[in-house]
């Protein structure tokens, strides 16, 4: 989800800057679209970017688009979800968080397989933090997974709050960020056939 919100979810006034909640997520999307569209590659399957609102009021836009991907029958190989994928405490390795619950096991076993491969050296395993915009495709029976920056419980403290911004400790753009971006990436070709 695109949008952010302070403690309050259903106020309008709560400051809520959300750089990683859920700034992060949406950067990591848009460098993977511009990294694909810089590619001169063919790929199996489209990869497509999509951003919702009202993520903190019950995913109301990703619960639209799952239900209209069921209903209509369309095709989708896996939906891949990226909330909260910035924060690192100072001094802590990179850790990636796989949401164990309301995900799909196939599509979370492909994201495992290819962080091991492509980035071993990064703890990659289960969040205890589930929620995620991929809970609405997991109700449907769509293949889908999320990850988030943690592996245990949200971490950050500055989560719904006014300090949520980029120029902060532990606002991690060149790690954190950069390595769940590629591990994303990476997985959605691998998820599709990779490449032609």
């Amino acid at each position: 989800h695109y949008d952010s919100c302070g403690q309050n979810t259903s106020s309008t006034t709560d400051p809520a800057p959300g750089a990683n909640s859920n700034g992060s997520g949406v950067a990591a999307l848009l460098e993977m679209a511009r990294v694909l569209a810089l590619s001169d590659r063919t790929f199996n399957a489209s990869i497509r970017f999509a951003f919702w609102t009202a993520g903190c009021q019950g995913y109301w836009g990703t619960r639209w688009r799952a239900n209209l991907i069921a209903v209509r029958g369309w095709d989708m190989v896996a939906y891949m979800s990226a909330d909260m994928v910035a924060y690192r405490p100072p001094g802590n390795p990179i850790e990636i968080g796989i949401k164990s619950r309301w995900s799909t096991p196939i599509a979370n076993e492909v994201f495992l397989a290819v962080m091991a491969l492509y980035e071993p050296e990064v703890r990659t395993c289960y969040s205890l933090e589930t929620r995620g915009s991929q809970t609405p495709f997991f109700f449907l029976d769509l293949i889908a997974m999320g990850v988030t920056d943690t592996c245990g419980f949200i971490r950050d403290p500055a989560y719904r709050q006014a300090d949520d911004v980029v120029d902060r400790p532990g606002f991690d753009l060149d790690g954190q960020l950069t390595v769940t971006t590629r591990g994303l990436l990476a997985s959605a070709i691998t998820m599709i056939g990779g490449i032609v």
